[in-house]
């Protein structure tokens, strides 16, 4: 198994083009790649089909899939805010690359697991890891990722939405010789390829874990038999300075809810983050951006630079753990880099920090895809990262 990944900011398509591919395929020495990776900037999206040519002529061998995006994450540097792209090329031997491409009409047209199955080409007993990037205007991903959660449990999904777009239509989506507007693509990886999932929600907790025991939809009433505005109000009263004036500054409260309830404790990774959208001083109730249900676990967490950083290196750091994964891909929100940083290039110099060079490539989304608590998801301010390593073929399934 072997990787390389390039990234160039080239205002011309041609001359970006051939210079990815020239510093993407030079590393690969005489393997030929099974899969690539491809993302761009919304500057090149009217280019699309010409893009797709000339990276699939390039390279006759690899399965293409990829997006455009507002900004886009090689090696060494997050580019954003210029026209870019970036290529993350993998031999694959004994792994099988599965393209499928799913609508918001084919997934309406059959609700069950089978159908999702059908589509993906993929079965279950195979344990396939998924990367997958959608059009955010007109796939229902939420949806969608219950369909796989279903189809496919514990199996992980990694990816993102395309961005840099404002409009139906304006996104571009890549499978093979395909360039599509709406809808999305992926692939389905199994065999020989073992994918971990890494998803940094860049939030840490305040106060304690607390269960919810009114709610209604997204309304939660009470926690722990107190008002939900009650209790918060008491976290607030008994935070360091620090953190209250992070608060005061940003308005930066969020609810993390606890996927797995049958664990005796709870930490990082293990909530699941959603925005806190309002509070009814009268009655007591917050509304939280995610449906809620009596008996879940719930904790209020801060989000700020440090704590995302800290966040990204603690979930990180155990994965690698001195023996590195042979590439990875980056899926980082756009609210990320040098929004959150006043240095650029962060989230990709902790990867190269933590795990070396190490072949890498990535966008930033308008929505993260990844695994919590062994459920797939879609967040918001967050870095989902997809690692590979081999799998030796007497294990792989």
């Amino acid at each position: 198994m072997r990787f390389s990944s390039a990234a160039v900011a080239v205002p011309d398509v041609g001359p970006a083009v051939e210079k990815l591919c020239e510093l993407a395929g030079g590393d690969l020495g005489s393997a030929a790649p099974d899969l690539a990776v491809l993302f761009f900037t919304s500057h090149f999206e009217d280019e699309g089909s010409a893009i797709a040519r000339a990276i699939r002529k390039r390279f006759p061998s690899a399965l293409l899939v990829g997006c455009s995006a507002e900004g886009v994450i090689g090696p060494e540097s997050e580019l954003e805010r210029t026209p870019a792209m970036a290529l993350l090329l993998a031999a694959l031997p004994g792994v099988t690359v599965r393209p499928f491409e799913l609508s918001a009409e084919s997934l309406a047209a059959n609700q069950e697991p089978e159908a999702l199955i059908d589509q993906v080409g993929a079965g279950p007993q195979e344990s396939p890891a998924f990367l997958f990037f959608g059009d955010p205007f007109s796939l229902p991903v939420t949806h969608l990722l219950e369909r796989f959660n279903r189809a496919y449990p514990g199996r992980p999904v990694l990816g993102g939405m395309a961005s840099g777009c404002e409009a139906p239509e304006q996104s571009v989506l890549m499978l093979e010789d395909q360039v599509l507007r709406a809808g999305g693509v992926g692939v389905a990886l199994s065999g020989a390829v073992d994918v971990q999932a890494v998803v940094s929600q860049g939030c840490r907790p305040i106060g304690r874990p607390l269960v919810i025991t009114k709610c209604r939809r997204n309304i939660l009433f009470e926690l722990g038999g107190r008002p939900a505005v009650t209790q918060l109000r008491g976290i607030l009263e008994d935070l360091p300075p620090e953190d209250v004036q992070l608060i005061n500054r940003t308005g930066a409260i969020f609810v993390g809810r606890v996927i797995n309830e049958y664990q005796e404790t709870f930490a990082r990774g293990d909530f699941l983050i959603r925005n806190l959208m309002g509070h009814d001083p009268s009655s007591g109730a917050i509304a939280v951006a995610e449906e809620l249900r009596v008996g879940s676990t719930v904790q209020f967490h801060v989000r700020d630079a440090e704590s995302a950083d800290q966040d990204l290196r603690h979930l990180l750091a155990p994965l690698v753990d001195g023996v590195r994964p042979a590439g990875a891909l980056l899926f980082s929100c756009n609210g990320r880099g040098t929004r959150m940083w006043a240095q650029p290039h962060h989230d990709v110099a902790v990867f190269r920090d933590i795990c070396g060079r190490v072949p890498v490539a990535g966008f930033f989304a308008a929505g993260e895809l990844g695994p919590v608590g062994g459920r797939n998801f879609i967040h918001g301010h967050t870095a989902c990262l997809a690692l590979f390593r081999e799998r030796p073929v007497s294990s792989a399934s």
